[in-house]
């Protein structure tokens, strides 16, 4: 879509573009027929781990078997990566400020 026509001071016409566009991705029957199937279902939630279970975790599993997800659970912590962010890490997206551990 060309926005380049709006202008800042002309906010309602880019709301009456939105919801044109929203309106044109689904036909009425489709929103008719979701909202009736999905009568009944509720989100599920998350499942949510404490600060005492990540402690639990970090000192009391041995390092040789579960090194890996320990860091993995502490970038993933720490950082607040998403899933995405966490696969695609790799040692080139990590900067070493600590003189103790440069080459």
């Amino acid at each position: 879509m060309d926005v380049s026509g709006f202008s800042k001071e002309e906010p309602e016409e880019i709301t009456a573009a939105a919801d044109s566009t929203v309106a044109n991705l689904l036909p009425e029957k489709s929103i008719s027929f979701l909202k009736k199937n999905s009568a009944g279902c509720s989100a599920k939630k998350s499942k949510i781990i404490t600060r005492e279970q990540i402690q639990a975790y970090l000192s009391e599993t041995d390092d040789n078997d579960h090194l890996m997800r320990k860091v993995a659970l502490i970038f993933g912590i720490s950082g607040a990566c998403r899933t995405d962010e966490l696969i695609n890490l790799s040692v080139d997206n990590i900067d070493n400020y600590s003189p103790r551990y440069q080459e």
